[in-house]
């Protein structure tokens, strides 16, 4: 909580982490 909320995805040759906060405004996981 407070932190960033960031979602790790694999396209199928390389991962990403994309970061969720900012473009929720507030977190929605620890």
């Amino acid at each position: 909580t407070g932190g960033h909320v960031t979602n790790t995805w694999y396209d199928g040759t390389d991962w990403h982490v994309t970061d969720l906060t900012t473009s929720l405004g507030t977190p929605t996981a620890d």
